[in-house]
């Protein structure tokens, strides 16, 4: 089966400020996607909020309680084993590590923390033999000497640097996945700009040791702040937007772990960039708020809702009742949902005509059929069978058939005058 992609935009009955450079987690105790600090085009935003499915709210507290708006968020995740989410903020010249319960903001003192110049930070969990929340990132040193790129693993406890023998290289807004059960996470672009700016556009899988770059056949182009998420329904990890510092991006991809392969959402949210966005295992759909349309774009308000769709399958039978100047057109349609269904047709594979044959709810294969009118005998049809998924809209079409309209035998013309004498 095929899967499809559909935005909608939401109309929540509050609305969080608009803003970009923000990240979004979601955060299973409460079945919420929560999203701290972020900026409106150079001001901080000093709360986190969160949606949960209906409207957004303000999470507990301002976030952290002690700074307002005089912080910088680097790296926000959330951590299974503690049930909280763990934060980096880069506050008065040092990082120092928050947790979320649900309610409150806690500021923990580890025996270690990443460095001040650790301030280009993702993180994702990683289960499997690793079992850890892995932050990873560029460090940024003044004058850009001895810039590097670091990987540190959260614990619950404490900050543990893994001493990589390969790593991606000083960057910093890439694109970071994992489905949560594995042990790989994967990294793709994101930007060096620290000196001379240098876009990327490969692509490094992590698996709990080491960085290995990979060289899959197809790749998006080079850009930073994609919207990116693993999408647990259907299963793959999937990136939106970003920019290059020229434009931003309106394009969509996934990743099977192997490969990249574009898709084309219906609708498309259209070009965004640095956006809140992530899975919403509750809601079953990714959950996006504001980022950037345009690179001027302080930021914007909106929200949105990313849905899997298995597309209808489809197939195209055979007429029947193909005489004089009538026939039957059917097929068969497993609807995936919700479909309108629809037979076209005409004298050659452009069809030209459309007949509706309804709309059918089901998870297994229905029998369609539409009956048209004001064919010629002997001339030859083409036809196929089409399914439209309800509130989407890219249609699925089934393959050409054609059939030879049958002559007028059983139905004879009277042309002929005759007279009676009385």
């Amino acid at each position: 089966m095929t899967t499809a992609y559909r935005w909608t935009q939401v109309f929540p009955a509050t609305t969080p400020h608009a803003r970009r450079q923000v990240a979004g987690v979601y955060f299973p105790p409460d079945t919420s996607v929560v999203m701290p600090g972020g900026n409106d085009g150079g001001t901080l935003i000093g709360t986190a909020d969160r949606y949960d499915g209906t409207d957004w709210d303000a999470a507990g507290t301002p976030w952290p309680p002690a700074f307002g708006t005089a912080f910088g968020v680097h790296g926000v995740g959330y951590h299974p084993p503690s049930g909280k989410l763990v934060a980096l903020v880069f506050h008065s010249g040092a990082l120092q590590t928050w947790t979320f319960d649900g309610t409150t903001w806690t500021q923990l003192s580890p025996t270690h923390t990443p460095g001040p110049t650790f301030v280009a930070a993702q993180m994702k969990y990683m289960a499997g033999s690793v079992n850890a929340l892995i932050a990873c990132g560029g460090t940024y040193p003044g004058g850009c000497v001895g810039k590097s790129f670091e990987t540190w693993s959260w614990n619950g406890t404490d900050w543990t640097q893994i001493a990589t023998t390969h790593n991606p290289g000083t960057r910093a807004a890439f694109w970071l996945s994992t489905d949560g059960t594995s042990s790989n996470l994967y990294l793709f672009g994101g930007i060096d700009d620290c000196g001379t700016l240098v876009y990327y556009a490969d692509t490094w899988v992590f698996n709990g040791t080491d960085w290995t770059q990979l060289t899959p056949t197809h790749s998006p182009s080079a850009r930073r702040n994609t919207q990116y998420a693993y999408l647990a329904a259907p299963g793959v990890h999937y990136l939106q937007g970003g920019d290059n510092g020229s434009r931003v991006f309106s394009d969509s991809w996934i990743w099977n772990g192997t490969d990249w392969t574009q898709i084309v959402p219906c609708p498309n949210i259209g070009a965004r960039a640095a956006a809140a966005f992530d899975y919403d295992a509750a809601l079953g759909v990714g959950v996006l708020f504001g980022g950037m349309t345009t690179l001027s774009d302080a930021g914007e308000a909106d929200t949105w809702e990313l849905a899997s769709v298995t597309a209808p399958a489809v197939t195209t039978g055979a007429a029947s009742g193909n005489v004089c100047s009538t026939a039957v057109l059917n097929g068969t349609v497993t609807p995936n949902g919700s479909a309108d269904v629809y037979f076209d047709y005409g004298t050659t594979t452009a069809y030209g005509t459309r007949v509706p044959a309804g709309t059918f709810s089901a998870t297994s294969p229905v029998a369609v059929s539409a009956t048209i009118t004001g064919l010629t005998p002997g001339a030859t049809y083409h036809f196929r069978v089409v399914a439209i998924p309800s509130g989407y809209c890219t249609e699925v079409d089934g393959s050409d058939a054609f059939f030879t309209e049958g002559a007028c035998a059983d139905h004879p013309t009277v042309n002929a005058l005759i007279e009676i004498t009385p």
